[in-house]
């Protein structure tokens, strides 16, 4: 009897044993609160590393999108325009190369001229003059010129001089290539100058595919290409370059 009373007595114990070990940690009140705790340590530190803008910043922030809200939407009139012009440009340019690869040797039927001038009108029966210090007649069109100097009249008193150090003159299309030191003033005070340029003197158009330097009153401006319709009163340049204002130049010293 002793025995079995005793054997009884410890599985009656087993069960309260196992049952005060077993404890579930999501249920634990302490844990929950330390680990809220560490949580909103880690935001206080992620806060406190966190750098807020200063107001110089802020203002520059907002410079950068208002140029943006004008830029874009100029730089896509741009693009616009140019797909506009682009098949004149293209015939222009291609008109030139035509008259370069005319260009021969003097021959026998050449014939010379000193101090030459030609005298013509545009489509709008605006007058112009080409100068040069000679002149080489080759063929019945084409007239090959040193040191040409092309003057062109313009709409309200206006005119334009354009100087090289070569040029070539089909006379009966009226279109006029020049290149080596190609020099361009206009009396509004633009000035331009490039490795070549391309003068319908008929149109009044001017196109250069070479890289130009353009000087002004509002400015300078370096650029692939450009073109000109003084008719349209239009003036393009194209592809990647670097345009500076005056306005810009007297920011950047009242702002350094």
């Amino acid at each position: 009897m002793t025995d079995e009373t005793h054997i009884s007595q410890t599985s009656d114990e087993s069960p309260s044993r196992n049952t005060s070990q077993i404890q579930r940690e999501d249920f634990n009140t302490s844990n929950r609160e330390k680990r809220r705790k560490e949580l909103e340590h880690l935001q206080e530190e992620s806060r406190s590393k966190r750098k807020l803008p200063t107001p110089e910043e802020i203002e520059r922030h907002q410079k950068k999108i208002l140029i943006a809200k004008w830029a874009l939407p100029a730089i896509a009139f741009t693009l616009l325009i140019s797909i506009i012009l682009w098949p004149e440009i293209s015939h222009l340019v291609h008109e030139n190369r035509v008259i370069k690869s005319h260009i021969t040797h003097r021959g026998p039927e050449s014939s010379n001229m000193e101090q030459a001038v030609y005298r013509g009108v545009d489509s709008h029966n605006r007058s112009y003059m080409i100068t040069s210090i000679t002149a080489r007649q080759i063929g019945a069109e084409r007239i090959d010129m040193d040191h040409p100097i092309a003057d062109m009249h313009l709409s309200d008193g206006k005119w334009i001089e354009v100087r090289a150090d070569r040029g070539t003159f089909m006379q009966d299309r009226g279109l006029l290539d020049l290149d080596g030191h190609v020099y361009l003033y206009r009396s509004d005070g633009l000035f331009i100058n490039g490795l070549s340029t391309s003068i319908n003197l008929n149109k009044n158009i001017i196109a250069s595919p070479d890289w130009v330097h353009a000087e002004g009153p509002t400015g300078t401006q370096d650029a692939e290409s450009f073109f000109m319709d003084q008719n349209r009163g239009e003036m393009l340049f194209i592809g990647p370059g670097r345009s500076l204002r005056n306005h810009d130049e007297e920011n950047t010293e009242s702002h350094p």
